[in-house]
């Protein structure tokens, strides 16, 4: 029942994993943030910009465990919703569901729910 999300400061950077940066692998195209990222593996990290605003941020650096966080070097970025779960979850969750032909991304983790949207070409 924690507000996981809500206890993180402005302007942190946030790497979407324990240990390892979570990443993610695409052989197709993705329109992120009006920019176009080729197909490959890219490290996704979470940004928070105020106590409401979110983005999310593909950095082509995969690999990375611990700290310190990437920060700079992004390609694309997506603005994220910030929300009240539904269900609180224990453990962080990200989901990733067709959403009229684009990609719409979930991540929960406590109380707190970000979501976006990505195109797929």
């Amino acid at each position: 029942g924690r507000d996981m999300l809500g206890m993180a400061k402005p302007g942190m950077t946030w790497r979407l994993g324990m240990d390892d940066a979570t990443h993610i692998e695409t052989t197709a195209t993705l329109v992120v943030g009006g920019k176009d990222v080729k197909p490959g593996k890219y490290t996704l990290w979470a940004v928070k910009k105020s106590a409401t605003e979110w983005t999310l941020n593909f950095h082509p650096t995969v690999g990375v465990w611990g700290a310190p966080e990437l920060t700079t070097g992004y390609i694309a970025t997506v603005p994220l919703k910030l929300e009240t779960a539904a269900k609180s979850s224990e453990e962080l969750v990200i989901a990733v569901a067709d959403k009229s032909g684009e990609a719409a991304i979930t991540i929960l983790w406590g109380t707190a729910q970000l979501s976006g949207t990505i195109g797929v070409k």
